[in-house]
């Protein structure tokens, strides 16, 4: 996954770091009730956690129909950690998580919520478009993660993950795609990290963009358009809303698509005639 420019500079601001942490963990860190926002003035309103929290039902219910569950876990583009959260809390089996994150921003917050969580005191918060307010954090996550969990946070690019060729059962890579400059590289990573018959969850609201993605020749308008028939499997599909909140008054809502499927082995390649 090739990390440019734009998204270095997105991801060092303040306002950038608050909104992804308002998007992933207002529940907690904010004490917001995310499922009570429409009794709340709309200024008030925070966006939650919601996406991450389907995604990974729907991660739990495609990893049930294996007959083999899921030990090591990759989340690509982990941001500040709330896909590996919810993993952790729904899928038992998993007993290894790897979070890959190339802004060193997001990722020092992810090991402060997911690693250290006494260390949490002041948190920035989605103000106005000018800048961020600050605020005390009101509640921690409880700590999912331990010796027989144990999570490993890397400040790397997903071609740079410190582990060997077909390492994980479960790989989760969610809407990455349309931020990066060669989505089908990125795909060809991710199918080289995940085992045989490892389960894939790729998610993206599609909206590419010339800053981040400058060949518009990489541009897709479908997730299945970016995947070689001779290596995946497809399984399942779903459409996941997204809310995100640039500033107070400033709200982006993605319909973003989610598309589970399963890496062929080299038994399936045979008989589909690839080499």
């Amino acid at each position: 996954m090739s990390y440019s420019d734009a998204n270095r500079q997105r991801y060092a601001k303040d306002s950038s770091q608050a909104s992804f942490l308002e998007a992933e963990w207002s529940d907690y860190l904010l004490g917001q009730d995310t499922n009570q926002m429409e009794r709340v003035d709309p200024l008030e309103c925070k966006a939650g956690p919601g996406f991450y929290q389907t995604v990974a039902k729907l991660t739990e219910g495609w990893s049930n129909t294996h007959d083999k569950p899921p030990l090591r876990c990759c989340d690509v583009g982990g941001s500040t950690g709330r896909t590996v959260y919810e993993l952790a809390r729904r899928i038992p089996s998993l007993v290894e998580f790897i979070l890959v994150e190339p802004s060193s921003s997001l990722a020092q917050w992810a090991r402060r919520i997911l690693c250290n969580p006494t260390e949490l005191d002041w948190i920035p918060v989605v103000h106005e478009l000018q800048g961020v307010g600050w605020v005390r954090v009101r509640n921690r996550p409880e700590n999912r993660f331990s010796k027989e969990k144990a999570i490993h946070i890397y400040q790397v690019d997903s071609d740079s993950v410190p582990r060997s060729p077909g390492y994980f059962d479960l790989i989760t890579c969610l809407n990455v795609v349309d931020r990066v400059s060669n989505p089908k590289s990125l795909i060809q990573t991710l199918h080289r990290l995940l085992r045989p018959d490892g389960l894939l969850v790729l998610s993206s609201p599609l909206e590419f963009d010339e800053q981040f993605t400058p060949d518009r020749e990489q541009w897709v308008t479908d997730l299945n358009d970016l995947l070689d028939e001779s290596d995946w499997i497809p399984i399942d599909s779903a459409n996941v809303i997204y809310d995100f909140r640039l500033y107070r008054r400033g709200w982006i809502r993605y319909s973003s698509q989610v598309v589970s499927i399963r890496r062929k082995s080299a038994g399936l390649r045979h008989a589909t005639g690839t080499r």
